[in-house]
């Protein structure tokens, strides 16, 4: 069994930016995602068979078949999901009607094979960028002033021309995402 997703890839020079934002608090009690793991999730799958693989990447393939390029734009870096009870420090933005479309025709692609048991999630769709993952207790062992103040505005202008299906690969150091395949759209 894979732990799978789709994710929209990032260009070397976006990396790079969302490396600098990251820099920014070096005393932070995080562990921050690796340059290469760096990705906004399209669409969660969950685990998936090595028979199941092959539905999934002939799905992937005909809806990425029929999809023009288009941008996201990425406005904020903050505490998510909740600034409350922060998880992580992530990149976010609206998402845009075309990503938003993307993401249900690839949902119900794969919710009507007969070959698969794909369940979407039911919560609404969150365009994020995670660039951090907090250590929960001794993030919250700090008290409220003592930790680094994380609110930024950015612009940050994304082209989407691909999806790509990626492995998640659990550790203890941090995950580890793995490409299985890239889907080209078809403009």
């Amino acid at each position: 069994m894979k732990r799978i997703f789709f994710g929209i890839l990032l260009e070397e020079k976006t990396k790079k930016e969302l490396l600098e934002y990251s820099a920014q608090w070096p005393d932070m009690p995080c562990r921050r995602t690796d340059k290469e793991n760096l990705h906004a999730t399209l669409l969660f799958y969950g685990n998936a068979s090595d028979r199941e693989l092959p539905e999934i990447t002939r799905l992937a393939k005909e809806t990425a078949g029929e999809q023009k390029s288009f941008f996201i734009e990425l406005s904020e870096i903050a505490y998510g999901p909740a600034e409350k009870n922060p998880r992580m420090i992530w990149v976010t933005g609206k998402p845009s009607q075309k990503l938003i479309s993307l993401r249900n025709k690839l949902a119900q692609s794969l919710s009507a094979s007969q070959k698969l048991k794909f369940m979407p999630d039911p919560r609404p769709f969150s365009l994020h960028i995670t660039l951090a993952r907090l250590n929960e207790p001794e993030f919250k062992s700090l008290e409220l002033e003592e930790r680094p103040r994380i609110q930024e505005s950015i612009s940050l202008t994304i082209p989407v021309t691909s999806f790509a299906l990626m492995e998640n690969e659990p550790a203890k150091t941090g995950a580890t995402y793995t490409i299985l395949e890239r889907f080209i759209f078809g403009n």
